[in-house]
């Protein structure tokens, strides 16, 4: 595997998200995490914007 996709646990479950929504945004992330067990937003914001960097996703403002 490109070491770029690598991607942690953590970061695997906001990606499970986007691949059952398609497209989604911050709100939408956090709703469908939190169903679980109550997440950090600030966290969540830091997960996606290294997935970002690592190029496994792409982000833009609507």
């Amino acid at each position: 595997m490109n070491k770029k996709y690598e991607i942690t646990d953590a970061e695997l479950e906001i990606m499970k998200v986007l691949w059952k929504n398609k497209k989604a945004n911050l709100d939408t992330i956090i709703n469908n995490l939190s169903q679980n067990k109550p997440k950090n937003k600030s966290t969540i914001k830091t997960l996606i914007y290294r997935l970002i960097e690592k190029g496994t996703i792409t982000s833009k403002k609507e």
